[in-house]
């Protein structure tokens, strides 16, 4: 039996995360690409039931107990930058030292001898772990049938391996418990590899009980908008636009690597244009960036643009003005459902977070609208096409003062 040539096939791995560290610079192309240095966002990691910022080498490091962490589990709503992050843990893998001034992150993945990034919505469709590594982008198609070589080294080698399952939250076969991924991260296989894997919120508490660390993708900080935006478009201008974003109550939602993107090309296109923009204009054009982002992971969904999404927008306006007079602005997910029920879930958690906030209430069945200012216009969309439409604002007369961000629309 040949031997499996590891130096090859690093080497050729380490090239592919190399020439693929780039992120789209819109979300209705992939054409124009961005180095991902430039939107990488730092994580928050739990410690001791608080969230801190750290660098994500903590990951790695010991645990209070004196153990290397196996199993990493890392959340994050939609569009926070979850697979950015993996793609930048790829990269840092990947680089020589001498490539680069970043050395304690190198220094902290060069105990692997095999960093494997696997994207689960492209083997969504796969059981078994010798289906998932075929069908990931792992090997180029001709190098295919080693597959079975490269499985059996990481048996054979398993504390040299960091395996990294992006997207649980796209994986098909979720907790099968047949499902090689699910038992992969529950340890019972392949124990002693190291496994990070990302999820949207909503499907991490699957896996949450087998995960020796915790951490979150949390986004931009105000300090990591600025100087985002002083990359692309220069001090002056950076300034200028974190000013307009904060008058018109837009800062939070440029939290989201996403849409500082989304918010920096509308700037880059025309300032003056932007600035003119009515507020329902732009958040309209925040809607259709967040369709558009759940268009790439659903792409049978028939809610391509604002326009196509008027029912939904409508029943979700319904559930954020409900939850904005009931002044709780948490609600039960099976209540969202139950009034967008033909809409892929990929879509409607776009539009959603996952809050702990009860001992007793099970993580994933509690959500909040990602921002409140999403929240708000969406009860002004509903508003607008229930009641303004018909002339006369009926029971909502007396929740005038409640209303008053939402009628700014």
């Amino acid at each position: 039996m040949t031997p499996f040539d590891l130096e090859t096939f690093r080497t050729k791995l380490a090239d592919r995360y190399k020439r693929t560290a780039t992120v789209p610079t819109s979300v209705w192309s992939t054409k124009s690409q961005e180095d991902i240095r430039q939107v990488y966002t730092r994580l928050s990691m739990k410690k001791e039931e608080q969230s801190v910022p750290v660098d994500y080498t903590e990951l790695f490091k010991k645990t209070k107990e004196g153990l290397f962490p196996k199993r990493i589990l890392v959340e994050g709503q939609a569009g926070i930058g979850k697979s950015t992050f993996v793609k930048k843990l790829s990269l840092d893998w990947a680089v020589e030292p001498d490539e680069t001034s970043v050395s304690e992150e190198r220094n902290v993945l060069k105990k692997f001898e095999l960093v494997l990034f696997i994207k689960l919505r492209d083997v969504s469709h796969c059981d078994t772990l010798q289906d998932v590594v075929r069908s990931s982008d792992l090997f180029p198609e001709e190098d295919k049938h080693l597959t079975d070589d490269l499985l059996r080294y990481i048996t054979e080698n398993q504390d040299k391996i960091l395996l990294v399952f992006d997207g649980y939250d796209e994986y098909g076969k979720g907790n099968n418990s047949d499902s090689s991924v699910y038992r992969v991260f529950k340890a019972d296989k392949l124990r002693d590899c190291c496994v990070l894997m990302t999820s949207r919120s909503s499907q991490a508490d699957d896996v949450l009980e087998y995960a020796d660390v915790e951490a979150a993708v949390t986004g931009f900080s105000g300090e990591d908008i600025k100087k985002y935006l002083e990359k692309r478009l220069g001090e002056a201008d950076a300034k200028d636009l974190v000013k307009h974003l904060e008058k018109q109550r837009l800062i939070d939602v440029a939290k989201v690597p996403l849409l500082t993107l989304f918010f920096s090309i509308l700037w880059k296109k025309g300032k003056e244009k932007f600035i003119a923009r009515a507020r329902t204009r732009v958040f309209r054009e925040v809607i259709q960036c967040i369709l558009s982002y759940g268009l790439r992971k659903c792409p049978s969904s028939p809610y391509k643009t604002v326009e196509d999404s008027k029912d939904l927008l409508f029943q979700l306006g319904r559930v954020a003005l409900e939850a904005l007079l009931n002044d709780d602005l948490l609600f039960e997910y099976g209540k969202l459902a139950a009034y967008a029920c033909c809409a892929p879930t990929g879509v409607i958690h776009g539009f959603l977070q996952i809050t702990e906030d009860a001992e007793n209430v099970r993580q994933a069945e509690r959500v909040s609208f990602i921002y409140k200012t999403i929240q708000e216009f969406l009860a002004a969309w509903y508003i607008v096409h229930k009641y303004v439409s018909e002339g006369d604002l009926g029971p909502l007369k007396t929740y005038a003062s409640n209303l008053e961000k939402c009628l700014r629309f």
